[in-house]
């Protein structure tokens, strides 16, 4: 006999599945959601720019200097993040990316048809860490 779920479920079919509370980011990304990508010193030591990005309703997003849409539809963030370093390791802008994928929104609904055509970039330029100065 199945044991009642104390928090969100997915139901199909007859059958319930429990979702993780801290799933949100483990969840399949479709077209419409709306994605932060962070790939930290892309462009300089220091410098990490933010891409704020709609995920095409052709399922793909676009990265900074990779000229190749990316399929992020049917991934989840962790994989998504993992293709996004793979694409930035094999065009030889960074020998070990370090890149983080968060969904910012998701949505059901069709995505805007310019959507493909749009990059929102935000730089983040952290200064280099200094030591303490001597006495």
């Amino acid at each position: 006999m199945p044991t009642p779920s104390t928090g969100p479920s997915i139901s199909a079919n007859g059958l319930s599945v429990p979702v993780r509370q801290n799933a949100v980011n483990d969840a399949l990304l479709w077209p419409g959601d709306v994605v932060s990508i962070e790939v930290r010193e892309l462009i300089a030591p220091g410098v990490t720019p933010l891409l704020r990005q709609t995920i095409g309703e052709n399922g793909t997003i676009k990265l900074q200097m990779i000229p190749a849409p990316v399929t992020a539809a049917g991934l989840t963030t962790r994989q998504l993040q993992q293709t996004v370093a793979e694409r930035y390791r094999d065009a030889n802008l960074i020998l070990n990316p370090t890149v983080e994928v968060r969904r910012i929104s998701a949505t059901s609904q069709p995505a805007d048809a310019d959507s493909d055509d749009r990059v929102n970039l935000i730089v983040i330029v952290r200064p280099p860490a200094t030591a303490p100065s001597q006495p």
